[in-house]
């Protein structure tokens, strides 16, 4: 293979009302920058998002009106922030909008400082919603390298190409999954790469994560989801279920270990399926080599495959953030949506949390308010119904993500176009797309969370009928 040698990725600076470091990496960016390292190129990564950028700590310190960045417990956060001007059609909003991240200029001194010009400039594109930070640091990244191939890559592209292609100002729309032989190609439809001989099917044998002073790392050992939940983009983007090999997982933790990265954030979205063939061999492994690591699930699991052993595993493991998938326990919803758990079957496996040594501090359970059809009364149920567990309640606002079957019910009763403006997407303008949850009603509901828990609305006699409902409409899940 002949091809010119340096490639830059960009993972840009956003527009939000609030954004925190939940173990949050471009992970798909460092896949591709994993590749090409494979392949033989120098690759340097640009993370506008990284909350340890001490350049962008200076830089704040400097200039008026930027928040320095926060770093929290098992290295969680807040990269830096400032305040900026909200679009018109969100100045209704009684909200603050901030840019995280790099501030464009220091962007642009960085790009003009690289030591070497880059070849090809990957960008990612995550939430559809941050599509404005992309094409402005497109944008700064065209000024400086005008004649530079810029591809666009990530779940924006991936779900909304035609905007991407018409707003985002990248050369290229890179939509779907990345492999070597796809890379492949697009260096060859770059002119990057003129030729191919020998294997480009041999194993993984590098990690690219080039951070400075990087308060966690990342992984997965399997990607996609066997369930088709109609809210969630995981089919659209990952058609296929597949695992990853557990022994080259272990290398990753190691190189982690080495780095003297203590916590482990896990990004599969369905990491305890299939977990004699991954999940416990893996553990077992770790109980043994890497005693001192911390491991966090912040991607929802599913509780229904919980059992003793796993449980057990993941304790002695030194799993220190549950997060599972709740969702609702309004019955109709919850059949509609995906059904994640029964609700006697919820309490039972939170208890077999607890037996294994796991106290509330460790579990947390995701309760989406916001989903087409759901009244704020069966928030309030859901609410009270996990918290009377003994454990969190974890509140997700529900975000219409293209693609899904609760993207096109969003439409119907809403009262803004959400589909010709990503930004109107965002989790955060819940109460601009459905009336039902104001401002104020969202804010009541966060608050229950932190109240102490009362019996739950729904109470133990009346969940008998409740699951009845669960089984007699099973066959529509």
């Amino acid at each position: 293979m002949t091809f010119t040698k340096n490639i830059l990725l960009i993972n840009p600076f956003v527009y939000d009302f609030t954004a925190f470091d939940y173990w949050a990496k471009p992970k798909g960016l460092l896949e591709v920058g994993k590749i090409f390292t494979e392949l033989g190129f120098t690759v340097e990564l640009i993370d506008c998002l990284c909350k340890e950028d001490k350049d962008m700590a200076a830089f704040a310190r400097q200039r008026s009106g930027i928040q320095q960045a926060l770093v929290k417990q098992y290295g969680t956060g807040r990269c830096c922030r400032q305040e900026i001007e909200k679009p018109p059609n969100m100045n209704t909003i009684a909200r603050r909008m901030y840019r995280f991240g790099i501030h464009p200029d220091l962007l642009r001194e960085r790009l003009k400082n690289l030591k070497t010009k880059p070849t090809l400039i990957g960008v990612s594109g995550i939430m559809t919603y941050w599509c404005r930070g992309v094409k402005e640091t497109i944008a700064i990244v065209k000024d400086i390298f005008p004649y530079t191939p810029v591809v666009l890559g990530g779940i924006y592209p991936s779900l909304i190409p035609e905007h991407a292609r018409e707003y985002s100002g990248a050369d290229i729309i890179f939509s779907g999954k990345v492999t070597k032989e796809r890379l492949i190609s697009l260096l060859q439809q770059t002119g990057l790469c003129t030729t191919i001989s020998g294997r480009t099917d041999h194993a993984d044998t590098c990690f690219f994560y080039p951070y400075p002073d990087p308060s966690y790392g990342v992984i997965n050992l399997s990607e996609g989801c066997p369930k088709n939940c109609t809210y969630c983009a995981s089919k659209i983007l990952r058609p296929h279920y597949t695992g990853h090999n557990v022994e080259m997982a272990l290398q990753e933790i190691k190189f982690f270990a080495d780095q003297g990265i203590q916590d482990i954030a896990f990004y599969d979205d369905a990491l305890l399926f299939q977990k004699e063939k991954r999940l416990l061999p893996f553990l077992e492994q770790v109980v043994d080599e890497f005693p001192l690591l911390r491991f966090h699930t912040p991607n929802g699991m599913h509780l229904d495959l919980l059992d003793n052993k796993t449980a057990d595993l993941m304790y002695r493991a030194n799993f220190k953030t549950l997060r599972f998938g709740f969702e609702t326990a309004q019955p109709e919803l919850s059949i509609r949506t995906g059904l994640k758990i029964r609700l006697h079957n919820c309490k039972n496996k939170i208890e077999i949390l607890k037996e294994a040594g796991f106290t509330r501090e460790h579990i947390g359970i995701y309760v989406m308010i916001g989903l087409p059809g759901q009244t704020v009364e069966s928030v309030e149920e859901s609410l009270e119904f996990v918290r009377s567990c003994r454990v969190n309640a974890n509140i997700t606002e529900f975000s219409p993500i293209p693609g899904t079957i609760e993207f096109v019910n969003a439409q119907q009763n809403a009262p803004v176009d959400f589909t010709a403006d990503p930004e109107l997407q965002n989790n955060s303008l819940l109460p601009l797309r459905d009336r039902t949850f104001s401002f104020d009603v969202v804010n009541r509901l966060k608050n229950i969370c932190y109240r102490a828990p009362r019996k739950s609305a729904i109470s133990d006699h009346q969940m008998p009928s409740v699951n009845r409902y669960f089984m007699l409409n099973q066959g529509k899940n």
